[in-house]
């Protein structure tokens, strides 16, 4: 029976007569032939059923970019996980690969000489490998550990041309992790020496943050552009090692806290352009120390009226409101104050869903050309108003927005 049953499933993959092309080849068969000039190939199945379909057909794709695999668990017929064969995933000029995992896999190696970009999470060896067989011809790196020998024994690796790196550590969330030791320290420090052209930096929660943060902020200062941390639960002494950054260009904190203390006043980044502080309202005093910041993305809160005071230079705002906040009161009590920014060209509001006439709270804003409302409900509010508030608006853009008693006002196109 259970033979049946996998002779069944694999006549699955061949199509009919119906399906057939010239030459006599199956719509399968011509997917792999290398005459389709196919860039990106994205496949979810099970370890076995994947590794039946590829095969070695995988190398005939001469013109392949990217190539995404979604590891599902064990389907009907497949293998007993202890007697599936090895398989060898190999391709010559493939430069991109994402190993995305549903369930945990076995008995695989990669060989791609051309790799540069590889999106990864790794569960075991097999996985681990494929970061160490690679690390010296990566670019872009986006990394997700299962436990910890794995994180340990990739930052022992040295990336002599990686620019980019996505880490992060999946653990109980906001979960403490053990104090670095110093053997930890000196690591970090390695792979961040290793790693001299790295440049744009993502690090997701604690665990990962805490082994790294320190390292960035000492030993990549140089290099460092851009930064991206998320839920994080920061002590003040680590935290105040971001000021070290000097040639940071964006930097983003989402769900980011500090522990203890008052937040961080007169921080120097000269290069800053671009800041996005997301529910991490603990983190920095919005004072005259980002005045040349250009684009700024912020949730709510009582720093609105400091922020227009200060950011003079401030062209694009987005403004996100908690769901579950009065937004009416914040609105009344804190948006008077947007008119300050004198060189505001972009304005964004995101999450607001009120039943009352919000733009009464406001003053006008002469300078607003880009409107954008996003995920925002809003009822007995009239687009005729928005033309008393913006009275030079060229573009509203709504996306995902719903306003009641729509009327457009002159001259405002709508994208939606």
């Amino acid at each position: 029976m259970a033979e049946m049953r996998k002779r069944y499933q694999l006549s699955e993959d061949e199509p009919g007569p119906s399906h057939r092309v010239t030459g006599g080849l199956t719509s399968e068969q011509f997917l792999f032939s290398g005459e389709l000039p196919l860039k990106t190939l994205e496949i979810k199945a099970s370890f076995d059923r994947m590794r039946r379909f590829l095969a070695d057909r995988l190398q005939a794709m001469k013109n392949l970019q990217e190539l995404r695999l979604v590891v599902l668990p064990r389907a009907l017929g497949d293998e007993p996980e202890d007697t599936v064969p090895f398989w060898k995933i190999t391709h010559e000029s493939l430069p991109s690969m994402v190993w995305e995992l549903y369930a945990t896999t076995n008995r695989y190696e990669m060989k791609l000489p051309a790799l540069k970009k590889l999106r990864l999470e790794i569960s075991n060896d097999c996985d681990l490998d494929v970061v160490m067989n690679h690390s010296n011809q990566l670019v872009e790196l986006t990394v997700w550990f299962y436990f910890d020998r794995a994180m340990e024994q990739t930052f022992t690796l040295p990336f002599p041309k990686l620019k980019k790196l996505v880490a992060k550590h999946y653990a109980k969330r906001n979960s403490s992790p053990e104090p670095n030791t110093r053997v930890d320290d000196m690591s970090a420090e390695r792979f961040v020496r290793s790693a001299p052209m790295l440049e744009d930096v993502y690090l997701d929660a604690n665990k990962v943050t805490f082994r790294l943060f320190r390292a960035f902020c000492l030993f990549g200062a140089d290099t460092l552009k851009r930064l991206t941390v998320r839920d994080v639960i920061f002590q003040r002494e680590l935290f105040l090692l971001i000021v070290e950054l000097k040639n940071l260009e964006f930097l983003k904190l989402e769900n980011c806290i500090l522990e203890e203390g008052s937040r961080l006043r007169k921080v120097d980044f000269p290069r800053l352009q671009h800041l996005e502080l997301i529910a991490s309202g603990t983190c920095f005093r919005l004072d005259a120390s980002f005045a040349h910041i250009r684009r700024f993305k912020y949730t709510l809160d009582t720093q609105l009226s400091r922020l227009c005071r200060n950011m003079i230079m401030l062209e694009d705002l987005e403004v996100k409101l908690r769901t579950s906040a009065p937004v009416a009161e914040h609105i009344r009590e804190h948006f008077h104050s947007l008119p300050a920014l004198t060189n505001l060209r972009t304005l964004r509001i995101n999450g607001m869903r009120t039943n009352t006439r919000p733009w009464a709270f406001c003053k006008p804003m002469p300078m607003v050309e880009h409107l954008i409302l996003r995920k925002s409900h809003l009822l007995r509010c009239n687009f005729k108003d928005i033309r008393q508030l913006f009275p030079n608006l060229k573009v509203l853009e709504l996306d995902g927005t719903c306003i009641a008693y729509k009327q457009l006002p002159t001259g405002v196109k709508p994208m939606y």
